[in-house]
């Protein structure tokens, strides 16, 4: 009796043992779990799209870093670093995370080699690893146009992140455009506490949040202006001031602003630089045409008879010669002037808001092209670019690419043509695109202006390359 009472007791802490180890052992396993869907997460990704490592900057000039952010789970903040020191702070619209973020962060340089870096964070704090380029600062102060520009009487105002553009001051007035990211404004008013901004939008009064702008010029006389009253039927709800300048909440600057995404919602921005015309010349002078006329000459000779003579003396008899003398009339001619009227210059014939796009095949080239004119016709195309073909794993092959793009120009006028991407300004001849893009950041956009001239009418043409890197 005693036996089996002994082997029962060792039978339940048989059990008991095994229950404790299969406890822990599903412990275990959900741990692992865990662990998994936090490593499928990994970090956030950011590249410096601008400028490039090695530039040169002048003391006290703002230094414009354009970056991208991409993350699966959400972007909620980007840091600017100088030398590991945060000297700038961008939160997203509203602080709501995005997968795809793109934002220009302003520095004013100071003489030396500095290193910056950008750090993009998730809500719960999670860091990308730093993406750096270097720079030079000389100790000699910007250049004496850059100077005048920035002391100029005009207020200008440039776009931060993708910027909507609005018929007033709030959420709630509809929007006109989009300004794109580093493209700037005129500046012709602004609501009683500046944080609302009127433009010149296309011939159009519009509105933007000055939060996400970088304004320069003589912004501190812009006048307060009246915006429009909210058309009927839209909704009064959210942070829209009244009409009249009024101020509009923080939400609503934050709520207006547009999110970077990865559906390239900036491709409708209008880019709208301000024309300069240069005289080419002095004024077309009338082209004589002389028509010969006038009264037919007759001439008239005059002559002086030999007097008669008797010769009363011996000797030879005198011989006279007579001389004629013409005498004709003094002709003025008056030339009459028949003005010619020159030919029209050509035009660039008008198409739509956007041209063909320039889908570039991975491991391949592609080009495309259109005319610009001005001051008639169209001044102005836009051309969306993307890579075809790239894995949208950027650790396998063909999820990495080196893209190129270049602008040529053939015609009159070519220096006023003008290539607008990425937050900068290039010219006829330059390479606009050269950088490392994954799946994610494979599209663009290129804006092409004739900015003057008196009968410039230029076919651009833009190259594309896409070569797998890995």
């Amino acid at each position: 009796m005693k036996r089996r009472l002994w082997f029962n007791l060792i039978g339940l802490a048989v059990v008991a043992v095994l229950l404790a180890a299969c406890s822990l052992l599903s412990m275990g396993g959900d741990s692992s779990g865990d662990t998994a869907e936090e490593e499928d997460k990994g970090k956030p990704g950011v590249v410096i799209d601008a400028p490039p490592s090695g530039s040169t900057a002048a003391m006290d000039e703002d230094v414009f870093v354009q970056s991208t952010s991409t993350d699966t789970v959400g972007i909620t903040r980007v840091d600017l670093l100088v030398d590991d020191t945060v000297v700038r702070s961008d939160v997203t619209p509203e602080e709501m995370p995005q997968t795809q973020f793109s934002v220009l962060q302003a520095w004013s340089a100071t003489p030396g080699e500095h290193t910056l870096s950008v750090i993009a964070y998730r809500a719960d704090g999670t860091a990308s690893d730093p993406a750096s380029v270097t720079i030079t600062v000389s100790e000699e102060a910007a250049a004496a146009d850059a100077v005048e520009a920035e002391g100029s009487s005009v207020c200008m105002a440039k776009a931060s992140i993708q910027l909507a553009i609005r018929q007033g001051l709030g959420v709630d007035y509809p929007e006109i455009g989009y300004l794109e990211l580093g493209e700037e404004l005129a500046v012709s008013g602004k609501n009683a506490d500046a944080s609302w901004w009127q433009v010149d939008f296309n011939g159009n009064a519009g509105w933007i949040s000055a939060r996400y702008t970088y304004s320069s010029g003589g912004c501190d006389t812009v006048s307060v202006a009246q915006a429009p009253p909210l058309p009927a039927g839209d909704s009064q709800s959210g942070g829209s001031a009244a009409s009249g300048g009024g101020a509009a909440s923080s939400d609503s600057q934050m709520s207006d602003a547009v999110g970077g995404g990865g559906d390239n919602a900036s491709m409708d921005a209008e880019y709208s630089p301000t024309p300069s015309t240069t005289p080419e010349g002095p004024s077309p002078t009338p082209t004589a045409t002389y028509t010969p006329g006038g009264p037919t000459v007759t001439a008239t000779y005059t002559y002086t008879p030999s007097p008669t003579a008797t010769n009363t003396l011996p000797g030879p008899t005198a011989t006279y010669t007579y001389t004629p003398t013409t005498v004709g009339p003094t002709v003025t001619y008056t030339p009459s002037y028949t003005p010619t009227t020159e030919p029209a210059p050509q035009q660039a014939p008008a198409d739509a808001n956007f041209n063909s796009p320039l889908n570039i095949p991975l491991d391949s080239t592609a080009s495309v092209t259109d005319f610009v004119s001005y001051p008639g016709g169209d001044t102005q195309d836009k051309v969306r670019w993307d890579i075809t073909g790239m894995n949208s794993n950027s650790a396998l092959s063909g999820g990495r690419a080196r893209l190129t793009i270049a602008a040529s120009c053939f015609g009159q006028g070519i220096e006023y043509v003008e290539f607008f991407t990425g937050g900068q300004t290039y010219s006829c001849g330059q390479t606009l695109v050269d950088k490392e893009v994954t799946y994610d950041s494979r599209t663009g956009q290129v804006t092409i202006t004739a900015t003057g001239g008196s009968e410039t009418y230029v076919q651009w043409v833009l190259t594309g390359t896409a070569v797998r890197t890995n």
